[in-house]
C-alpha cells in the first residue's frame, strides 16, 4: 500500500486529434438543448391546446369525477345536466331534441354543438378564480366544478316549435328583435344523445345528417325569400347586381354571425343569384323589419353562474347595425300583413338540387307593444301549408 500511495501519478495521454471528442460533446450539448427547448414549447406553449382536445383522455377521465356544469333555459329549466351514479358523473340530456344545438360531451365522440363552444365554463376552466383552478390542478390534476350557463331559449316555446317540425326535414328560429336573444331554435332531424354508445357511429353515416346544426350550419338558396326587406330598401325599383350584393353584404350574408355556436356561411358563391344562407343570417336580417331598421347581435348564451358573483351576464359578441331607414322599414311591413294578422309575414321559395326549399319570414308590426320577435321557417320540401301553419301557430304565442 505504501508502494502504491508514493507512486507518482502519471500525465494522461495527450490526443493525437481530439477534435472527434469535442465534436461529439457539442453534439450531445446541442442534442440536449433541443430535447429540452422541444419538451418547453410543448409544455408551455401548446400544452393548453392539447388540454382542450376533444380526444385528450385526461378530459374524459376529469369528467368523470368532477361533476360538469349544466345548461339551462332562461327559466332555469334543465336541458343538459351531470348527475352521479355508481360513483361517478354522467352527463345527462333532459330535452333531447335540442341535441343539434346544445350537442354532447362524450369520451368516445368528443364534443360538439354548445357543450363544446361553452366548455371552458361548463369544466370550470373560465369563470373560476384563478388561484382555485391552480390550487385543483396542483392538488388534484384536474378543474374545479364546473359552472352552470344559462341560455335565451325558452322550452315552453321550443317544445311547440318540435312538435310543430316534427318529422320534416328543416329548421325554426324565433328571435328577439331588440335584444338578439334566440328563443327557439329547432332542427330536425335530431338525435338523442343519450343513446351515443349505442347510435354514435350510425349518426355519423345517416345520409339525413341529423347531427348538423341545420338552423345555423344548413345553407340554403335564398330566392325570394328576403322580398320584404329588398321592398323596404329599394321600394318598388328593380336594384341590380351590384346594388343587390351591396345590400346583402350590409345584411351580414356574406359573412359567419358571431354567437356562442358553430355556425356557417356561403364562401363558394359571390354572385347573388346563386348565394345561400343559414336561418340564422335570414332571422337577423328580418329582425331589421321589426326593431327599426337595426339588426341586433345574435345571443344565445346570456349568463353563467359564479361562484362569487352568482349569476353574471354574458355579452354579445357583436354590435347591433343600422341597415335600412326607421320610416321605410316600418311603411315596407305593412304591406306584407295578410288580413287578420297581428303580424307581418311572406313566403319565400327557391330550388336546392332539384328539392323545393320553403321559406317562412314573420315578425311584429312596428306599432307592437310588446316584445319585438321575428321568425324564420326553413322548410327542404315544397310545403307552403306547414309553413303557414307553423308561423301561425307559433306568432300567436
Amino acid at each position: 500500500m505504501l508502494n502504491i500511495s508514493n507512486t507518482e501519478d502519471e500525465e494522461p495521454a495527450v490526443l493525437d486529434n481530439p477534435k472527434p471528442y469535442s465534436f461529439l460533446a457539442g453534439a450531445l450539448a446541442l442534442g440536449l438543448a433541443a430535447c429540452a427547448l422541444v419538451t418547453a414549447y410543448w409544455a408551455i406553449m401548446r400544452g393548453p391546446d392539447l388540454l382542450t382536445r376533444t380526444d385528450n383522455p385526461r378530459r374524459a377521465i376529469a369528467d368523470r369525477y368532477v361533476p360538469r356544469g349544466a345548461i339551462v333555459d332562461k327559466n332555469n329549466q334543465p336541458i343538459n345536466v351531470t348527475e352521479k351514479e355508481t360513483d361517478e358523473f354522467i352527463r345527462k340530456y333532459i330535452y333531447p331534441e335540442l341535441a343539434p344545438i346544445t350537442g354532447y360531451t362524450h369520451p368516445v365522440y368528443g364534443q360538439a354543438g354548445l357543450e363544446a363552444s361553452l366548455d371552458s365554463y361548463l369544466r370550470g376552466l373560465q369563470g373560476n378564480p384563478s388561484s382555485l383552478i391552480l390550487w385543483d390542478q396542483l392538488l388534484y390534476g384536474t378543474p374545479p366544478s364546473g359552472l352552470d350557463i344559462r341560455l335565451s331559449l325558452d322550452l315552453s316555446l321550443q317544445s311547440k316549435a318540435d312538435q310543430l317540425l316534427g318529422g320534416h326535414h328543416g329548421a325554426i328560429i324565433l328571435l328577439h328583435a331588440e335584444t338578439g336573444e334566440i328563443l327557439v331554435m329547432a332542427s330536425h332531424p335530431t338525435y338523442d344523445p343519450n343513446k351515443l354508445d349505442a347510435e354514435g357511429e350510425a349518426l355519423s353515416q345517416n345520409p339525413n345528417a341529423p347531427l348538423l346544426n341545420r338552423a345555423t350550419q344548413g345553407l340554403y338558396p335564398i330566392g325570394t325569400a328576403l322580398l320584404p326587406l329588398i321592398r323596404a330598401e329599394f321600394g318598388e325599383d328593380q336594384p341590380t347586381d351590384s346594388e343587390l350584393k351591396s345590400f346583402y353584404e350590409s345584411l351580414g350574408l356574406y359573412q359567419a354571425p358571431q354567437t356562442n355556436m358553430p355556425v356557417a356561411f356561403d364562401e363558394e358563391n359571390i354572385q347573388v343569384d346563386n348565394l345561400r344562407a343559414s336561418p340564422l343570417q335570414i332571422n337577423l336580417a328580418a329582425a331589421a323589419l321589426s326593431n327599426d331598421g337595426l339588426i341586433p347581435a345574435p345571443r344565445i348564451a346570456t349568463a353563467v353562474n359564479t361562484l362569487e358573483q352568482g349569476w353574471v351576464v354574458l355579452p354579445a359578441l357583436s354590435q347591433p347595425a343600422q341597415v335600412i331607414q326607421a320610416e321605410t322599414s316600418n311603411e315596407a311591413v305593412l304591406s306584407f300583413v295578410k288580413s287578420g294578422n297581428p303580424y307581418w309575414s311572406h313566403i319565400g321559395q327557391a330550388s336546392l338540387d332539384e328539392t323545393i326549399v320553403t321559406w317562412l319570414i314573420a315578425g311584429t308590426l312596428p306599432d307592437w307593444q310588446g316584445a319585438p320577435l321575428t321568425l324564420v321557417v326553413v322548410l327542404e320540401e315544397n310545403n307552403i301549408p306547414l309553413a303557414e301553419f307553423i308561423g301561425k301557430n307559433l306568432m300567436a304565442e
